[in-house]
């Protein structure tokens, strides 16, 4: 028995258990649908500049986290310029120009 003959016989049991009960969707649904999708975080030029300058104080990434209320997964992609924050410049006038920049590009276009 194949794959495909494996998955229309289980499909074809779990119609015929759930014919009654009409909250379970018989169609599969969309993985966005199947997941919630995770917040965004909220990131400042204050927050990247704060974390950069504890982080060389000594401070933890977690403590940074902490204090920001955000997850330290975020603050360590800032500190180590990873993800969206590889092409982040040194320097606190070259951090505010490059996160003005890209902020601009992410807002939605207006219609005119």
């Amino acid at each position: 028995m194949n794959i495909s003959e494996t998955m229309a016989s289980i499909r074809w049991l779990f119609e015929k258990h759930m014919k009654d009960d009409t909250s379970v969707p018989l169609a599969p649904a969309s993985s966005f649908q199947r997941k919630e999708q995770a917040p965004s975080a909220i990131v400042t030029t204050d927050m990247i500049l704060d974390a950069i300058r504890l982080h060389k104080d000594g401070w933890r990434i977690t403590d940074i986290s902490k204090k920001w209320e955000t997850s330290p997964a975020t603050i360590s992609n800032i500190v180590h310029r990873k993800r969206g924050y590889t092409t982040m410049p040194s320097g606190e006038r070259a951090i505010k120009q490059w996160f003005g920049q890209r902020k601009k590009k992410h807002e939605p276009a207006t219609l005119n």
